[in-house]
């Protein structure tokens, strides 16, 4: 096995997909710490993502992917300068694990979590950066767009053996982007 590989496997991840969001309009909503590495992919729209302790935010635009690595707060906003609302404010109301911010309609995105039932995950996480972003203009990005697409398909439409699918899904993509950063 090629060192990658091996990584991933002594780390054994599961993946959890966990919520989208759909947001419309101008808003700014703040995220706790967090286990693990979370997974995010922009199906429509854009904002700024800003992780605690971290100098400059990040734009993230549609057909983009990024993984936060360091489990510390962030904010996902249209606008930094705007009040930023806890984010059980809209996540606890979701419908279908589709969290609704301003009615919806401009912004969507797909956000999952990745643990790691191996004892060396400090290994990769500390060698990753805060936030290991991956434009959609990339080259290899047709991977991860393809993935997305299955895995909003899957969650969509619910078909037998639809869970396990997106538990693939999600752990391709995670390998894909790591890939790309390194």
């Amino acid at each position: 096995m090629d060192p990658l590989s091996e990584v991933l496997s002594l780390l054994k991840p599961r993946s959890a997909i966990s919520a989208g969001l759909d947001a419309g309009g101008d808003w700014a909503i703040r995220f706790p710490p967090h286990e693990g590495i979370k997974f995010n992919a922009v199906m429509r729209g854009a904002c700024w993502v800003a992780v605690e302790g971290e100098a400059a935010p990040q734009r993230i635009e549609a057909g983009d992917c990024f993984l936060l690595t360091r489990g510390r707060p962030f904010v996902f906003a249209t606008d930094l300068a705007l009040p930023a609302i806890e984010s059980p404010t809209i996540y606890d109301a979701a419908v279908d694990g589709i969290a609704t911010c301003n009615g919806g309609g401009d912004f969507f995105l797909m956000g999952g979590r990745f643990s790691f039932a191996g004892d060396h995950a400090d290994m990769l996480l500390g060698a990753l950066p805060a936030i290991v972003h991956v434009r959609d203009a990339s080259n290899q990005a047709t991977v991860l767009r393809f993935a997305l697409e299955q895995l909003a398909a899957e969650l969509k439409n619910r078909p037998p053996g639809g869970a396990l699918m997106a538990e693939h899904l999600a752990q391709i993509m995670l390998l894909q982007v790591l890939r790309l950063w390194l």
